[in-house]
C-alpha cells in the first residue's frame, strides 16, 4: 500500500511540474525573468552581478481621478479617497552584489517617482 501511495505522489508531483512549466511557457511572461532562468540552467552566472531591492513607495489617494487610476491599474484593491496605498512592488533598485549574495541580472532602476510617473499619478 505504501508503495502505491509513493508512486502516486511521484506521479502527482511530475504532473504538477509539467502543468506549471506549461502555464509559464504559454502565459505572458517577463522576458528578462525567463532569460535569467535560462541562464541559471546553463550555468551562465557571470551576468548576475547585482542585487535587486524595492524602493519604499506610498501614495495618498486624494481625488476620484487618482482613485480611478489606482483601481484600473490594481483591480480588486480595496481603496478609497483618503487611503494611502503601498506601491513599493512596482519599484526596482539595483546595486552590485557582495560576495556570498545571490545575484540577478542588472537592470534599469525604477524609483518610486518613476513608477508614479508611469501610472500617471505625478508629472515628469
Amino acid at each position: 500500500m505504501k508503495k502505491i501511495i509513493s508512486i502516486l505522489a511521484v506521479l502527482f508531483t511530475l504532473l504538477l511540474s509539467v502543468l506549471v512549466v506549461n502555464s509559464i511557457v504559454h502565459s505572458n511572461y517577463d522576458p528578462v525573468l525567463w532569460a535569467n532562468v535560462e541562464a541559471l540552467t546553463n550555468n551562465e552566472n557571470d551576468e548576475f552581478n547585482c542585487v535587486m531591492y524595492k524602493d519604499e513607495c506610498s501614495y495618498s489617494i486624494d481625488s476620484y481621478l487618482t482613485l480611478d487610476i489606482i483601481i484600473r491599474r490594481f483591480p480588486g484593491m480595496d481603496v478609497g479617497i483618503g487611503h494611502t496605498v503601498d506601491l513599493s512592488s512596482g519599484t526596482q533598485i539595483y546595486r552590485e552584489k557582495r560576495p556570498g549574495e545571490a545575484g540577478v541580472r542588472c537592470g534599469r532602476d525604477i524609483t518610486c517617482n518613476d513608477f508614479l510617473v508611469q501610472l500617471g499619478l505625478v508629472g515628469d
